[in-house]
C-alpha cells in the first residue's frame, strides 16, 4: 500500500479594498490575496494552515504585507477600508514611475517616455 501526501501553496484572491497605498498615496485600488499552505492527502486538501495576507496596488504595483487581525477582518468584512498603517510595504515599485500615465522611467529623466508629461 502506498500513501501520497503533501503541502502545497495556495492563493485565494479576497477582492478589492477601500484605502490608500502608502507608496503612490492612490485610493480605492487596493487588492487583497490570502496565501495559505494547504495539507493534501491523495491530491485531496484537507485543510489549510499558516495563512497570511498580501496587498497589491492597482496604480503603482507596489506590494504590502496586511497585518493578519486585520485580514481577518476583511474576510468578514469585504466593505471595510484600509488604514495605510496596517499596510507594511514589502516591495516600492512607486518610485521612478510617471504620475500620469505610470510608465516607468528613469529618475534623471525631466519628461516622460510613455506620455511626455513633466516629471
Amino acid at each position: 500500500m502506498f500513501f501520497i501526501a503533501g503541502i502545497n501553496p495556495s492563493l485565494r484572491q479576497l477582492g478589492r479594498a477601500n484605502g490608500a497605498c502608502p507608496a503612490c498615496r492612490e485610493s480605492g485600488r487596493l487588492y487583497i490575496v490570502k496565501q495559505a499552505q494547504n495539507l493534501s492527502v491523495f491530491f485531496i486538501p484537507l485543510f489549510s494552515f499558516g495563512g497570511e495576507y498580501i496587498v497589491t496596488c492597482g496604480s503603482c504595483a507596489s506590494v504590502m504585507a496586511l497585518r493578519k487581525g486585520v485580514g481577518k477582518r476583511i474576510e468578514r468584512d469585504p466593505d471595510m477600508p484600509l488604514d495605510p498603517y496596517d499596510l507594511q510595504i514589502v516591495k516600492d515599485n512607486h518610485g521612478g514611475r510617471c504620475p500620469n500615465c505610470g510608465w516607468r522611467a528613469n529618475t534623471n529623466y525631466s519628461f516622460c517616455p510613455g506620455c511626455g508629461g513633466r516629471l
